[in-house]
């Protein structure tokens, strides 16, 4: 009989220590990414690029609206590398 309250009074305090757990819900959610600095970048030029068309889906464009906002105005892939 002894065992048995033991192993119950373990699993009411497992439950209740994973309900204290999940009530407490998901959080803020991420960050937004913080700008990089375009003057330190491997390309500046497309880097500002970036930013612009960024900039310029960040209104209300959620999905695929984002998605076909970023790929019209995204810049030019660089070119290929010089050996």
């Amino acid at each position: 009989m002894r065992r048995i309250s033991v192993l119950m009074l373990a699993g009411i305090a497992a439950s209740l220590f994973s309900l204290s757990a999940v009530a407490q819900g998901p959080g803020p959610g991420p960050k937004p990414p913080v700008p990089r600095d375009c003057s330190k970048a491997k390309d500046p030029t497309r880097c500002v690029a970036r930013h612009k068309a960024f900039e310029a889906c960040k209104d209300s464009k959620a999905g695929p609206e984002r998605r076909e906002c970023l790929k019209a105005n995204r810049p030019a892939p660089p070119g290929p590398k010089k050996s």
